[in-house]
């Protein structure tokens, strides 16, 4: 498996887990983990994104959710169609 996959699998299980802890009851706090959730978009990726700026927004997606460039690249171009 490419190291790009297994980030993105990472990333996906720990949204996953994010999601299933949030709908318990009670529900579940978990520690507070460096990244957001892949799935979150930001303002300032959204304002890079809407500048036209897609190379900038899809690296700093990277870094805000620890998302692969795959992933972070569909997010933001995501906003383009959407």
């Amino acid at each position: 498996m490419e190291p790009h996959e297994l980030e993105q699998r990472i990333a996906w299980l720990e949204a996953s887990v994010r999601r299933i802890a949030g709908s318990v009851s009670p529900p579940v706090t978990l520690p507070e983990h460096p990244f957001a959730d892949p799935g979150e978009i930001s303002d300032e990726v959204r304002t890079l994104a809407a500048a036209g700026q897609t190379m900038q927004a899809v690296q700093l997606h990277r870094q805000q959710t620890g998302a692969g460039l795959a992933e972070a690249k569909q997010a933001v171009d995501s906003l383009e169609i959407g």
